[in-house]
């Protein structure tokens, strides 16, 4: 089943499962409801905890939805890892989700409800991955508003933005050069 990639502090995550007996591969309840434990970045105490719900009365679905609030300890700009344990027939199996916790007030003091993608390359023009990358609102780069994340393989990189807003995108790689910072203008994707 799955997760949103991305919410905002202050909205709830959705997160679900499908159940199946190890031996058909048939749907079918589990023993008991699945555990939830959600963890922040690669801690190893989990933030929350807890047990899903049966989806609407389904055989073997499962739904939970936990509140993404400070005060459960999510904090802008951090990746979250959902591990779900789930026993069928005896036989436990795991699944896991990932997903990332954005502010929903930008630089500008709207709602950040767009995204945009950015691609970060080299001076020859190749993209870089593993690239921290993150967004001021302030051209000496004090006023961090988004990230730091990190770039894909392709060298993306996608921020939820305020469409119109000034940013200033500031890159860091060990080994690669960049002129800091670059200037756009959100305008979503």
């Amino acid at each position: 089943m799955g997760c949103q990639d991305s919410v905002f502090i202050g909205d709830n995550i959705t997160f679900s499962v499908c159940t199946h007996d190890p031996d058909t591969g048939q749907i079918t309840d589990a023993n008991a409801p699945p555990t939830y434990d959600i963890y922040e970045d690669n801690t190893s105490a989990p933030i929350l905890s807890g047990s899903m719900v049966k989806h609407n009365a389904k055989t073997g679905f499962y739904l939970q939805m936990a509140a993404a609030t400070t005060g459960n300890g999510f904090k802008n700009g951090k990746s979250y890892n959902i591990e779900i344990v789930a026993a069928v027939g005896g036989i436990s199996g795991g699944i896991s989700f990932g997903f990332r916790a954005e502010s929903r007030t930008g630089s500008g003091g709207g709602s950040a409800g767009a995204k945009d993608k950015l691609y970060i390359r080299d001076s020859m023009g190749n993209p870089v991955a593993d690239c921290e990358v993150w967004l001021t609102s302030d051209l000496d780069g004090t006023t961090v508003v988004r990230g730091p994340l990190v770039s894909e393989d392709d060298g993306s990189v996608e921020f939820l933005v305020d469409i119109g807003v000034t940013y200033y995108c500031w890159r860091k790689k060990s080994g690669v050069n960049f002129t800091n910072p670059v200037l756009f203008v959100a305008v979503g994707v």
